[in-house]
């Protein structure tokens, strides 16, 4: 059930940072941080279940972007009206909670695994 969730994960990460590059008419190289995450969590979710390591470093790099992502999100509403803002804060809200849950269904797998133990 992880491996789902962790590559719907990857996937939301993709698409929200390419439509995110792609509506931007700057179009900044750092849109492309939240798809190599995602392609890294894709990645990740295939030892995901028999590598202990992959799962420990998913779990760590899911947390981190997801909280930086809210962070970067609240920061967004600083910003003076424009169709940026409202682009800013979708993709990074899209990004966080997408993070943030893989992160708590990986938390909860492990949680699990120890009332086993």
């Amino acid at each position: 059930m992880n491996k789902n969730i962790q590559r719907l994960a990857g996937l939301i990460m993709i698409l929200a940072g390419l439509s995110s590059f792609f509506l931007n008419p700057s179009r900044p190289p750092t849109a492309f941080i939240g798809p190599f995450i995602g392609v890294v969590l894709l990645f990740l979710s295939i030892g995901l279940g028999r590598n202990i390591r992959s799962y420990y470093f998913s779990l760590l790099l899911s947390l981190l972007f997801g909280v930086m992502t809210a962070n970067m999100a609240f920061k967004s509403y600083d910003k003076e009206d424009s169709p940026e803002k409202s682009r800013r804060i979708v993709v990074f809200w899209t990004m966080s909670i997408a993070c943030l849950g893989n992160g708590a269904f990986l938390l909860a797998n492990y949680k699990k695994r120890l009332g086993n133990v």
